[in-house]
């Protein structure tokens, strides 16, 4: 089971557990899935900002080897 697989398993697990304690226990579970999704975006938006910032590289480096490169004529 990789990494992500397992914090799902435990996340989950977490949050059926805290469920059973009376009284608080729906709550605190409504909490820990709030700033489970917080976090779930922030991963989000940090692998998009990456993403981004690779494919503008990659662009750079094409345009760059490709203004270096003799035509090919086929």
């Amino acid at each position: 089971m990789d990494k992500k697989s397992k914090e799902f398993v435990i996340e989950t697990s977490a949050k059926a557990l805290i469920s059973f304690i009376p009284l608080i226990g729906g709550a605190i579970g409504s909490i820990l899935s709030d700033v489970l999704a917080e976090r779930k975006e922030q991963r989000m938006q940090d692998f998009l900002s990456q993403l981004s910032k690779d494919l503008e590289d990659h662009k750079d480096r094409e345009m760059r080897d490709g203004l270096n490169r003799p035509n090919q004529s086929f």
